[in-house]
C-alpha cells in the first residue's frame, strides 16, 4: 500500500517540475506582449527622429534661382548637401553656417560628383550645432521655350548621401503649371499663395531627387545668354557640322596656297661648308 501511494507521489511530482517551466514560460510571453502592446512603448515612437530640410528659393529677374536651405542633422550625419548644377549656368554664392544661439560661419568645400556639387563641412564627435544653413544661387534656371519657358528647381539632389525625414520648401515666383517628381513616401503640392508654392515631402530615401518643374509665361523673366543652355540645346548641333567644314576649308586653303608638298627655303652652303 504504501509503495502505491509512494509511487503516485513520486510521479505527479515528476509530473509538476517537468510542466511548471513551461506554464511559466507561458505566463512570462503574455506578460512580455503586454509590456510591448503599452502605448508608451509604440514602435512608431522608438523610431529615431532622421534629418530635415526647410528650403526656400527665389527666382531673379536674370532667371537665376537663389536657395537657402536649413538642415537640422542629429549626431553622426555627415556635413554634406548636393545641388544638381547640370543644365545650369553657374554655382555662386556658397555658404555654410551653423545656426545656434550665436550663427557661425562654417568652412566648407565643393566637390563634382556626376552632375552634381556636394558642399561639404566637417563635423566632430558630439558636435552641439544641430542646424546647419547652406546658401547658393544657380544661373540659368529658366530654359526658354518657343511658347513658354520653364523653370526648374531640383529641392534634392540624387547625389544626397542620406535620406530625410521631413522636407519642406516654398518656391517664390510667377504662377504657372507645376509639378513634382521625386522617390519620396509622401508629397504635397500646396496652392499658390502670396507669391510662392508651397512643397513638402515625407521620407526621402538617400540619393533620391526631389525636383519641381514651373511652366511660366513667355517673357515673365529676361535670362541673360546662357552658354551651358546654348551649346546643350542649339550650340552643340551648330558646332557639329561647323567645325568640320572650318577645318576642310582650311585645309582646302593651305593646300591652293602652298601645295600638297610646299618646298621651303633652299639654303646654298659656301666654301666653309656653311
Amino acid at each position: 500500500m504504501m509503495n502505491r501511494w509512494g509511487r503516485t507521489l513520486f510521479v505527479v511530482a515528476t509530473a509538476l517540475f517537468l510542466v511548471s517551466p513551461i506554464l511559466a514560460a507561458v505566463q512570462a510571453g503574455r506578460h512580455a506582449g503586454r509590456v510591448v502592446r503599452l502605448p508608451s512603448q509604440d514602435r512608431r515612437a522608438q523610431v529615431p527622429a532622421g534629418p530635415r530640410a526647410e528650403a526656400s528659393a527665389v527666382l531673379n529677374d536674370d532667371g537665376s534661382i537663389s536657395v537657402e536651405t536649413v538642415l537640422s542633422l542629429a549626431d553622426g550625419f555627415p556635413g554634406a548637401f548636393a545641388v544638381d548644377v547640370a543644365g545650369f549656368d553657374a554655382l555662386n554664392g556658397v555658404s555654410v553656417d551653423a545656426l545656434g544661439s550665436a550663427p557661425a560661419s562654417v568652412p566648407f568645400i565643393v566637390e563634382r560628383d556626376r552632375g552634381a556639387a556636394v558642399i561639404r563641412w566637417s563635423r566632430t564627435p558630439g558636435d552641439s550645432a544641430l542646424r546647419y544653413r547652406v546658401r547658393h544661387t544657380l544661373g540659368g534656371a529658366v530654359t526658354p521655350g518657343r511658347t513658354s519657358d520653364v523653370l526648374t528647381w531640383g529641392i534634392l539632389s540624387s547625389n544626397q548621401e542620406f535620406g530625410l525625414k521631413e522636407v519642406s520648401s516654398l518656391l517664390a515666383c510667377p504662377e504657372g503649371p507645376i509639378s513634382l517628381s521625386g522617390a519620396a513616401r509622401s508629397t504635397k503640392l500646396g496652392s499658390y499663395r502670396d507669391g510662392r508654392y508651397a512643397i513638402s515631402a515625407e521620407e526621402v530615401p538617400a540619393r533620391s531627387a526631389l525636383k519641381v518643374t514651373v511652366g511660366l509665361a513667355k517673357g515673365a523673366v529676361r535670362p541673360g545668354f546662357g552658354w551651358v543652355k546654348f551649346m546643350k540645346n542649339t550650340g552643340g548641333t551648330i558646332a557639329m557640322f561647323l567645325l568640320p567644314a572650318v577645318c576642310l576649308l582650311g585645309l582646302m586653303a593651305v593646300f591652293l596656297t602652298r601645295g600638297m608638298d610646299p618646298a621651303g627655303d633652299v639654303l646654298e652652303a659656301g666654301p666653309s661648308g656653311v
